[in-house]
């Protein structure tokens, strides 16, 4: 496989690099759409988020988020339209 990982996150082995693995696992079985399988792992924009918890024994947690857009080519991505209701 690879000997540098690809990863957004850091080398740690975390969601991206897993996600990634994935991708290469499925490769062999998309046939002629296997060329399009490499633009999942370049995605177009990442957002990431730190959610802080405050837990019950008065501890605070940190929690990342994840919002991926892989492809714009439809429309922005930026979630549904939300109308006002006046």
């Amino acid at each position: 496989m690879r000997s540098e990982p690809l990863s957004y996150l850091g080398k740690d082995g975390g969601p991206w690099e897993i996600f990634v693995e994935q991708v290469d696992r499925v490769v062999p079985y998309l046939g002629r759409l296997a060329p399009l399988a490499e633009s999942l792992k370049r995605p177009k924009r990442i957002l990431i988020v730190d959610v802080p918890i405050h837990l019950d024994d008065g501890t605070v947690a940190h929690f990342e988020g994840y919002r991926v857009h892989h492809n714009t080519a439809r429309g922005p991505a930026k979630g549904g339209v939300r109308y006002h209701p006046r």
